[in-house]
């Protein structure tokens, strides 16, 4: 399929502000009619994800990247609309049509009835350092031009970079209670990063429940911040649960709170200080 020779970045800055600026594109037949249908129908509402979330994420190089899109038509099933899968980075704008692929420039997906589905790729795949912004959008105006007026679209964001690996490693360190006790003890932990999940196992001594080895913790990650959680059954029946919170990575050191609650109980919090 042909690039258009429609300007770019008229085009585009139109595109990305989504009707927030006025369209400077030529009027269009009946735009003025399809325009007040499309608005008046709340529920239409396009989707585009990215290893399952709407962004921003923050992944490594190594990280592979499923982009999924879905539509709920609402009143406009059935209406002829041509259809947009874009990414931008970079300075550049690269389109998936419909069924070869991706390819440089802006070009119209497929030009289909608006139908409800979830959950179709149109990328799975590894991408190098950078930022992207995914989107995908319907107008309603069928002739393979964007057109503003009518356009609903969705947009999913996601920066590629190696620090977002950073938290992966061992790490030790010591904890230390805020609670009118002030103990302190000894802290490891061993944490593995894929995209946005993360997970590990962590090592509290000195506590007074006794040494707590093999604690299985599992969380998320947004930018270089962390929040865990896991469980633990003592040596006395007791069910320990473990939160680390504000986990702050800076170079090789984590940083953060944590809260100890034991039978569903607050039992210690504090902060702790780990090296990589």
């Amino acid at each position: 399929m042909n690039k258009r020779t429609m300007c770019p970045i008229t085009v585009w800055i139109s595109f990305i502000a989504i009707m927030t600026i006025a369209s400077v594109l030529p009027p269009m037949l009946h735009a003025a009619s399809l325009k007040e249908q499309v608005i008046a129908d709340s529920s239409l509402q396009p989707s585009i994800l990215i290893n399952g979330s709407s962004g921003p994420l923050m992944v490594s190089p190594s990280t592979p990247l499923t982009v999924s899109i879905g539509l709920s038509p609402g009143g406009m099933v059935g209406q002829l609309a041509d259809w947009w899968v874009v990414a931008y980075a970079s300075g550049q704008f690269y389109s998936y049509v419909y069924p070869g692929g991706w390819t440089q420039g802006v070009v119209t997906c497929i030009q289909a009835p608006a139908t409800a589905f979830s959950g179709v790729e149109v990328l799975n795949s590894t991408l190098p350092e950078g930022a992207y912004t995914f989107y995908f959008g319907l107008d309603f105006i069928p002739n393979r031009q964007l057109d503003v007026d009518t356009l609903v679209v969705s947009a999913a964001q996601v920066t590629v970079t190696a620090s977002a690996a950073g938290f992966t490693g061992n790490y030790t360190g010591s904890w230390n209670s805020s609670g009118a006790s002030g103990g302190s003890g000894g802290l490891s932990t061993q944490v593995t990063q894929n995209g946005s999940a993360i997970q590990g196992t962590v090592n509290v001594t000195g506590t007074e429940l006794g040494n707590l080895y093999g604690i299985a913790l599992s969380g998320t990650v947004s930018g270089v911040t962390a929040t865990f959680q896991g469980s633990y059954t003592t040596s006395y029946g007791l069910t320990a649960e473990l939160k680390l919170t504000n986990c702050t990575l800076s170079g090789n050191t984590l940083g953060g709170n944590y809260a100890l609650s034991v039978n569903g109980i607050v039992y210690d919090s504090g902060s702790f200080t780990l090296t990589r």
